[in-house]
């Protein structure tokens, strides 16, 4: 229950998971789980991208003192240790 409120409260594009992970089968967006993700199809470089520092890149949730859980979106520009 937990889980599924938090993947329809954040819209992700996709739930990066392992094979181990929790998610439900029918999840409402694509599971890749990377411990088995075959990337050999992948190019080897990073393609370009419209993304900018500031956009989201991931959804931080917390327990939540009300009991539902409260998440707060973390920018690339935060993770980015370049």
């Amino acid at each position: 229950e937990r889980l599924e409120f938090m993947l329809t409260d954040a819209t992700p594009v996709c739930a990066l998971t392992d094979t181990g992970g929790r998610l439900p089968q029918d999840a409402p967006v694509p599971v890749l789980p990377l411990d088995t993700l075959d990337t050999r199809a992948y190019p080897a470089c990073d393609p370009p991208r419209a993304l900018t520092r500031h956009h989201p890149a991931y959804v931080l949730y917390t327990s939540g003192s009300t009991g539902r859980p409260k998440g707060v979106v973390v920018s690339h520009a935060a993770i980015d240790n370049r």
